[in-house]
């Protein structure tokens, strides 16, 4: 579950794998200005919106009873509905005073539908994949609304000392909600981006670093705490056991861990295991980004896409051709780790301490071992050029490439595989531009690994001694034309005497 600290706002930023009902609460939240834009296109968030003072009367979390820390949930996905439905019933069972509130992205027939039915139903049936155990949570209308509704939108965010935002590794979709949240006061709160993602954690390191709020942190996941699926009410979820964590800056990490504990403590009546956060440094958070792998090399492999019709993606996608190139992928990625100084697990070593399904050498072995866990099924091609799969997950295997440049490590079975997957993509359907993923960001990363550690460390204090030093250079430079012009008018204004000098004398004899 999650809880916030109530003297220290929170936001937490995940992927579209799991949908959060934001009921933020609150009452002496810090008052959040908005002028951005909003994450979808189709609605601009008035300035108005977010200078109201006072919520209307039986607003969650702003009743006149004690302080509510709020929790706003922005992304509507499978990973959200699962935040959602765990800090609702667990701050029942806890009596944790928590408001928590989920924020659709974007108007489709799909959000809308599994808006209505919620709203509708009141409840989402809470099923726990690894106990077995059915809970009913109470849901209110309330706590469930569009991006676009600017009015409610503004009141979560005021309200909420932490924001989830469970969209998709997508460079468009997050710059959106990131620059959205820029316009806000977030002064001593923390985003979270659930997963950092490979490029992800590039975007928000550039964009978030420019915000100079007082003790901001951006708290990245190596992967979202849950793995869920949601249909109507029915919402089958499965908490993991370790989830790798990082901090910008670096120095907030004890401050993230903690908040994090709060959100998702264990609940030894419901059966229900507890979250180990772990906590890394932001380049293994990157480098633990392992969907590239996980989706991917299964989606987009040729053989798979001749099957011409939707199977099971673990377990008939991964056959033991398939887990062979899996295998190969993640040695490449361990060995970049082990360049930076990092001790990567791999990827069977990952999924048996996530789902404690035993460690299993050969990886084609340990995904048949989650046969009750990963239940997932493949789009057919013809539905799969727009799949987040593709749109999210390709673009990571560029940022894998150019971390083994800059570690001077060797990938020639990763770089092959991303052509190939290109060509597979394009083919099916996918447009270029839709790929292209966070090359400008990676291009205008330092060039060593001794740089681009400092950089993740704190990347606003880099950006500003870069631009600091950019200005110097900038500015000695103007000093040097100024002085090489006034060098050149000197000597031509020297020039112009000796010769009118010399004019004199020689008219004087």
């Amino acid at each position: 579950m999650m809880t916030i600290k109530m003297n220290s706002p929170t936001l937490i930023y995940t992927p579209d794998h799991f949908r959060i009902n934001p009921t933020v609460a609150v009452s002496r939240a810090r008052k959040v200005q908005f002028t951005g834009k909003q994450a979808d296109a189709k609605s601009t968030l008035s300035q108005d919106a977010f200078q109201k003072k006072e919520a209307a009367p039986g607003t969650p979390g702003m009743g006149t009873g004690p302080e509510k820390p709020g929790v706003t949930i922005w992304g509507g996905g499978n990973l959200g509905h699962a935040i959602l439905a765990d800090l609702i019933f667990q701050n029942q069972n806890a009596k944790l005073p928590v408001d928590t509130r989920l924020v659709i992205p974007r108007q489709s027939e799909r959000a809308k539908t599994q808006q209505d039915t919620l709203k509708e139903a009141g409840y989402i049936n809470l099923n726990d994949m690894l106990t077995n155990r059915s809970t009913r949570v109470p849901i209110e209308s309330s706590q469930i609304f569009g991006a676009w509704e600017a009015d409610k939108l503004a009141d979560a965010l005021k309200h909420s000392q932490t924001v989830f935002i469970t969209l998709p590794d997508l460079p468009s979709a997050r710059k959106a909600v990131l620059k959205t949240l820029l316009s806000a006061d977030l002064t001593d709160k923390t985003i979270i981006l659930a997963p950092g993602g490979e490029g992800g954690v590039l975007k928000a390191a550039r964009l978030l670093s420019k915000r100079q709020a007082k003790g901001v942190t951006i708290g990245l996941l190596e992967t979202g705490p849950y793995g869920a699926r949601i249909k109507g009410t029915e919402l089958a979820s499965k908490r993991k056991s370790i989830v790798k964590v990082a901090a910008f800056p670096e120095k907030n990490t004890q401050k993230l861990l903690q908040d994090l504990d709060r959100l998702f403590p264990l609940q030894k009546d419901n059966g229900q295991k507890a979250i180990q956060f772990k906590p890394v440094s932001p380049i293994e958070i990157m480098l633990s980004g392992q969907n590239y792998i996980y989706h991917v090399a299964v989606a987009l492999d040729s053989g798979n896409i001749a099957r011409g019709h939707e199977y099971v993606h673990y377990l008939e996608g991964i056959t033991p051709k398939v887990a062979e190139r899996m295998e190969a992928l993640d040695r490449e990625r361990i060995l970049i780790g082990k360049a930076f100084g990092l001790q990567l697990e791999p990827l069977n070593e990952a999924l048996n301490n996530h789902y404690g399904i035993g460690l299993h050498p050969r990886y084609y072995d340990a995904f048949q071992a989650c046969r009750g866990i990963y239940k997932s099924r493949m789009p057919a091609p013809d539905k799969l050029a727009h799949h987040r799969y593709v749109l999210e997950d390709l673009p990571g295997i560029s940022v894998i490439e150019r971390l083994g440049e800059i570690a001077g490590v060797p990938t020639p079975v990763t770089s092959q595989f991303r052509k190939e997957a290109t060509e597979n993509a394009l083919r099916i359907g996918t447009q270029p531009h839709e790929i292209q993923g966070y090359r400008k960001a990676l291009a205008a990363l330092p060039g060593t690994i001794g740089q681009l550690n400092r950089y993740l460390k704190d990347p606003a204090s880099w950006l500003r001694n870069k631009e600091v030093s950019h200005l110097k250079q900038s500015n000695d430079s103007k000093w040097e034309s100024f002085l090489n012009i006034f060098r050149r008018m000197y000597r031509l204004v020297l020039d112009k005497m000796v010769k009118l000098k010399c004019f004199l004398g020689g008219k004087g004899r």
